[in-house]
């Protein structure tokens, strides 16, 4: 089983982070390097932002792992909003263009942080890479190497929406040609204000 565990949004941040994706690409198509073609942009209905991917799991491990995940996170609910626009990596060919977090990013860390640590404690796999927090909106397609758009001109009006977090989601992950499907087999609760 392939498996990560993510924060979701509402509909409404899903929109708003549809139409910045939206506008976006008109800039790239319109306005942009010929390069921005090959951008393969991530569906709204699947937005979210990875907190831990897990990768390949053995299904009778998934019983230790939602009981690692059971107890309530050491985070109060809070809010997100989205920030600036970047590219992954920094410098040469881009990979990934993200949305960042402004507000909200700290108490994403401190989730990610803490759920690294039940995640090592029980022996499941951990990414060596730093943790990031970005919202994914496309990927360049593999093997071209495209030029760096310019992004300035694209984010002059934007305003993107934020999101309450309670919660984050175990993910079971299956690709296709048609795009990924994504299954919940778990939620993360936050700790409300009444449990701390």
């Amino acid at each position: 089983m392939r498996l990560f565990i993510a924060v979701d949004f509402d509909e409404a941040a899903r929109q708003a982070v549809g139409a910045v994706a939206a506008r976006l690409r008109s800039h790239l198509d319109d306005g942009g390097p010929k390069s921005a073609a090959p951008l393969k942009w991530v569906d709204p209905a699947h937005l979210h932002l990875t907190l831990a991917f897990l990768g390949e799991i053995a299904e009778e491990r998934l019983t230790g792992l939602t009981a690692a995940l059971a107890p309530p996170l050491e985070v109060a609910p809070f809010e997100i909003v989205f920030g600036e626009l970047g590219i992954f990596p920094p410098s040469g060919a881009p990979r990934v263009l993200w949305l960042g977090i402004g507000p909200g990013v700290a108490q994403l860390e401190q989730m990610q942080h803490e759920l690294q640590n039940r995640l090592r404690t029980r022996g499941f796999p951990i990414e060596s890479r730093p943790f990031h927090t970005h919202l994914t909106l496309a990927r360049w397609r593999d093997g071209f190497r495209a030029e760096r758009p310019p992004l300035q001109g694209a984010t002059g009006h934007l305003r993107v929406a934020g999101s309450r977090v309670d919660h984050a989601t175990l993910y079971h992950s299956v690709l296709s040609s048609s795009g990924p499907t994504y299954t919940p087999l778990a939620r993360v609760r936050l700790k409300a204000p009444a449990d701390r």
